[in-house]
């Protein structure tokens, strides 16, 4: 594991960039111009339902269809190829909870094919405590950690 300051922070060198939501960190927000602001739009992004005509036609033909909804809870990954040094980008929501999160980002993470990664930590959680939570779920420590020291966030 190695700790990044914010100077060495965007420096290539790990496929997946992970992050807190927007509200508990900057880090985020200063991305988001790097990748043509796909995070903030995805935050306005609503699922469409599906008309009424259509239903009535469904239940006319007796075929039913399963609703389609992505969970809010659910990372939002992006490609950032082209637009950060890093394959994707993951906004993992949960960070209040740290063990949750850290589950989260495990989960993330495996499911890419455990590729090196970067962690930008929400404003107030301490390296050390990252740390001995991720170390409970893994022997992996090809990562970095980068601290949000950011004075005008609340801690949480």
């Amino acid at each position: 594991m190695q700790i990044l300051s914010a100077a060495s922070s965007l420096n290539p060198g790990n496929d997946l960039w992970i992050l807190p939501e927007t509200s508990e960190s900057r880090w985020p927000l200063r991305l988001d111009w790097y990748l043509n602001f796909q995070i903030n739009n995805a935050s306005h992004h609503r699922t469409k339902k599906r008309s009424e005509p259509l239903n009535d036609l469904l239940s006319e033909v007796e075929w039913s269809l399963p609703e389609m909804s992505a969970r809010e809870s659910r990372p939002l990954l992006i490609s950032a190829e082209g637009h950060l040094p890093a394959r994707w980008l993951a906004i993992v929501p949960g960070s209040r909870n740290v063990e949750e999160w850290v589950d989260a980002i495990f989960e993330t993470w495996k499911g890419l094919g455990q590729p090196g990664f970067k962690v930008f930590l929400p404003t107030g959680l301490e390296d050390a405590v990252f740390s001995r939570t991720w170390k409970k779920r893994s022997s992996f420590e090809d990562f970095s950690l980068v601290l949000d020291q950011d004075p005008r966030m609340p801690v949480p």
